[in-house]
């Protein structure tokens, strides 16, 4: 797979001709720009083409397949009123103020070639500006506000945007025959009130970019990553916001030019299209004329129309008038639906019946701008859309949060938070004690019996997570007071910390409008009160408040119920920087103290605005865990977006056995596989289990005796392939593949690469499909599964990966380990721990003359078993050698294996 670089600017922008932003991705630059159109071969570039004197309908070429982006015309609002350059009946003219202007410059992603354009909107001045980086596979847009716009932008519009720039309508390449694919990050709850795709209500979304594309996560839940891919994932594009990402949003507007103003009527009886009460316009006693000329004024192409109206009427053949007309308002959930009113679903198409498809969101333009709640614009503000190239799927989002974290310098160490270096124990929603003490205890008691069992059988909590049980509740639920409520901690929870010296993850949710911090409340803060909820907006809170909760043991505060914050009032959809200074203050406070955030219940413009913000470590990559009762483990396409922007996800809880208590809190059956999951995060790893009841074996399976974590390197998450494939199957409503996920580890320059397939049809994988884009260096392997066998097999070119079939409990768990230049095969601890070969054990392997010699880390006294084999040239791997090795005082040891059995440990 190349690697993808970005288009260059050769030549001058503003040009007689078709000027050309133009380059080579796969390595030297080159291509022409020229007044007289100059070499167009960019096989394997970008071109972004500019035409002269409307330069705002620029279009974007990548890797020689053709257009895959043209910008749509560019649009503000202005206190209430559309101004664009294409303006129909309901809008005013957006005016280009003098010429296009081209510049240079540089930045931390490199040199760039930059074109402005200024616009004139009723007094209102803006810029919009597109910059092409020369090396680094960027191109970004950005809106300017020099004098800042008052927009008047309404909560009703809180799903929309309020500008428009850059605006692309999904499109067919030509020739092609087969169409792109898209892939969106879906935000939490997904349902129809925040703009998700609630169709599919999942994390992450995913289906076809063409002609026919109509519906894509939008509005405040759904704007985030975009990634539009090839068929065939050979070359992708990931659209964003790069910069006020709280402010910043993406909406699917219905194609006014898809529209048929006056055409042809074709009706469907006995049907109505169901959008429930959204409808753009309504109206009783019409004729069908007059209700298509309504749909007309409306930009609109799908209306119901009924005879008898009111109900019980009955509409003779002279009496026209007699009819009820509902205007549709273009959305995703309008389907065509049977109708006992007797009504007819009429769509206005063209000749060849272009707009009635079954449903009425219709074709769309995918448009960046502010969001449409926003009321005004300060003087200076800018928002910034990034379009990233990359090869497939997982390499096109893992540079683009590159480049991202690269800006910002958000970088997540793995000693940064000790929650993910460290097993420990969960009260989330789901676990056992979640709402939950034993009888006749208070929370203190109850997990200092938790502590005292872990301990009597070997399970290394290190750290706890306080739910929301915790704290003191106002009104509207939201907490009034950030300390112990009754029956948790009567002697306070500094005492519990010093007793067990477990670390706390302390959970919080929206804040009540009683909350007793605010002024209005008598406290000593300063605060924004509206409604039940409240925002705080003083960085002394927050500094006193992590301070103070750092003394009593807190080290992680999670912040959850953040959109249900950030909804709660007007203001944080109102303003276009109320919400960023809400979690950069909380982000500071966590800084001052040395403290560090976990996001939860987030929308992407949140772990987009994470970047910003260096405290931020984890963030829910699931849902809240439900014993048994959903697959909430799945989560590989949405650790894919997190772990990108310098993130680890996290799985929430699990119970490690299914008998809990007598069952009250459900039965888990899939024990393994929640396990495995979680490791593989890279997150806490969270068992939640009742005591006496828990599987200490399968625990640690994910980490050391002393409890610190055995983990990969990055996130597992779905190969490529399996992307692909899931949005082909949700497209065109055909079975979805189950899960295919990977994730490696590299100790020096040896690297281990983990397959995890889940609810998957029997599958074969080829060594260049598993390791694209990049190949390690060696070209043999051995394959080694871990859930329900042992036996290693020959993996390489001549030998693809046999998967049999497997579902929750029989998946297959296979790691994949190099064949050392002497015929070795080290499998680490295959046998004991879902990571056979980490970073956290072992820090060097190194073939010899006849054996390896590893260096390994643990607990004083561990005793850590290790698996090896030997593969003769061009033949199947020996039986595994198991030897076991045990650390001494200092917590590391260097071992030799394979010389002599008697000698290696």
């Amino acid at each position: 797979m190349a690697h993808w670089q970005s288009a260059v600017l050769l030549g001058a922008v503003v040009m007689a001709a078709v000027p050309r932003l133009t380059g080579a991705i796969g390595g030297a630059t080159g291509g022409q720009a020229g007044g007289d159109g100059g070499d167009d071969s960019t096989a394997s570039g970008i071109t972004v083409v500019f035409p002269p004197g409307h330069e705002e309908r620029f279009t974007i070429s990548i890797g020689g397949g053709g257009v895959w982006f043209e910008n749509s015309p560019v649009w503000f609002q202005v206190e209430g009123v559309v101004y664009s350059t294409e303006p129909t009946a309901s809008m005013e003219q957006l005016t280009r103020v003098g010429p296009a202007v081209s510049s240079t410059g540089s930045d931390v992603w490199g040199s760039y070639a930059k074109l402005a354009m200024k616009w004139g909107a009723g007094g209102a001045l803006v810029t919009t500006a597109v910059k092409v980086y020369a090396t680094s596979g960027i191109v970004t847009f950005s809106q300017e506000f020099p004098h800042g716009l008052v927009v008047n932008g309404t909560l009703d519009a809180k799903n929309g945007v309020a500008s428009g720039f850059p605006a692309f309508r999904p499109s067919n390449l030509t020739g092609a025959t087969e169409q792109r694919l898209w892939m969106g990050y879906n935000g939490w709850d997904c349902t129809d009130l925040y703009g998700c795709v609630s169709a599919q209500a999942q994390r992450v979304a995913l289906g076809r970019w063409d002609h026919g594309t109509s519906v894509l996560p939008q509005g405040l839940e759904g704007s985030g990553p975009l990634m539009v891919t090839a068929f065939d994932g050979s070359v992708s594009a990931v659209l964003s916001a790069s910069a006020s990402f709280m402010a910043s949003s993406q909406q699917l507007i219905p194609d006014a030019s898809a529209r048929h103003p006056g055409g042809k009527l074709i009706g469907k009886p006995n049907s109505f299209w169901g959008s429930g009460k959204k409808y753009a316009a309504t109206a009783d006693n019409v004729s069908l004329a007059q209700c298509q000329a309504l749909c007309d004024k409306s930009d609109c192409a799908f209306f119901d129309f009924a005879p008898g109206w009111p109900r019980g009427t009955t509409c003779g053949a002279t009496e026209e008038l007699c009819h009820n007309c509902r205007i549709i308002l273009p959305s995703a959930t309008a389907k065509l639906q049977t109708s006992g009113e007797n009504y007819t679903a009429y769509c206005v198409a063209d000749a060849a019946d272009k707009a009635c498809a079954g449903s009425s969101s219709g074709a769309g333009i995918l448009t960046y701008g502010l969001m449409g709640s926003i009321a005004a614009v300060d003087p200076g503000f800018q928002m910034e859309i990034v379009l990233s190239v990359g090869g497939g799927p997982n390499d096109a989002v893992r540079k683009w949060g590159d480049r991202l974290t690269t800006r910002y310098n958000k970088v997540n160490p793995e000693d940064k938070d000790f929650t993910t270096t460290h097993l420990g124990y969960d009260t989330d929603n789901g676990a056992f004690y979640y709402k939950n003490p034993e009888p006749n205890k208070t929370f203190a008691q109850t997990l200092l019996d938790v502590h005292a069992y872990a301990e009597s059988v070997g399970i290394p909590y290190r750290h706890v997570q306080f739910d929301s049980w915790w704290y003191i509740k106002g009104v509207g639920g939201g907490t009034m007071s950030w300390s112990p409520g009754n029956n948790t901690f009567p002697n306070g929870i500094e005492s519990f910390h010093k007793q067990t010296g477990w670390n706390i993850t302390a959970h919080n949710r929206m804040w009540a409008a009683d909350v007793v911090y605010a002024k209005q409340n008598g406290g000593a803060y300063d605060w924004y009160i509206e409604g039940d909820e409240a925002v705080p907006t003083d960085q002394r809170f927050w500094n006193d408040l992590m301070v103070n909760a750092s003394e009593w043991g807190m080290y992680v505060y999670e912040q959850d119920w953040l959109f249900t914050e950030f909804v709660g009032t007007a203001k944080t959809l109102q303003s276009t920087t109320l919400a960023r200074e809400w979690l950069m203050q909380m982000g500071a406070g966590a800084e001052n103290a040395n403290r560090v955030i976990q996001y939860c219940m987030l929308w992407p413009r949140f772990a987009l605005q994470s970047l910003e913000i260096p405290s931020v470590t984890t963030a829910r990559g699931s849902t809240d865990y439900a014993p048994g009762h959903n697959d909430q483990w799945i989560m590989g396409l949405s650790s894919l977006f997190l772990d990108s922007l310098a993130l680890r996800p996290t799985k929430d809880n699990y119970f490690s056995t299914d008998s809990q208590g007598h069952g009250e809190k459900g039965v888990e059956q899939f024990n393994r596989l929640q396990a495995l999951v979680s490791t593989l995060s890279t997150g806490p790893v969270f068992p939640s289990d009742a005591i006496n009841c828990s599987d200490p074996a399968l625990i640690l399976r994910s980490c050391m005796s002393d409890g610190r974590l055995l983990r990969p390197d990055r996130a597992a998450t779905n190969l490529d392939n399996n992307i692909l494939a899931k949005a082909v199957a949700r497209a065109d409503g055909t079975p979805e593949p189950g899960e295919l996920e990977t994730t490696t580890t590299t100790v020096g320059t040896w690297t281990y690469t983990y397959v995890l397939a889940a609810n998957l049809n029997a599958t074969s994988i080829a060594v260049d499909a598993l390791f694209a884009p990049s190949h390690p260096a060696t070209t043999a392997f051995v394959a080694f599964e871990s859930n329900s066998s042992s036996h290693p097999v020959r993996f390489d070119a001549a030998h693809p990966l046999q998967l049999p079939a497997g579902d929750r409990w029989s998946f297959q768990y296979v790691t994949v380990a190099p064949v050392l230049a002497n015929g070795y095969v080290f499998l680490g601890e295959a046998a004991t721990k879902w990571m056979a070969v980490s970073r956290q054990r072992f820090s060097a392997i190194t073939p010899t003359a006849n054996g390896v010699t590893v260096a390994v880390a643990g607990a004083p006294g561990e005793l850590v078993n290790i698996a090896y084999t030997r593969v003769s040239a061009g033949g199947a791997p020996a039986p595994t050698t198991y030897v076991e090795c045990k650390i001494p005082v200092g917590g590391s040891t260097t071992i030799n294996i394979g010389v002599d059995p008697s000698r290696q440990v």
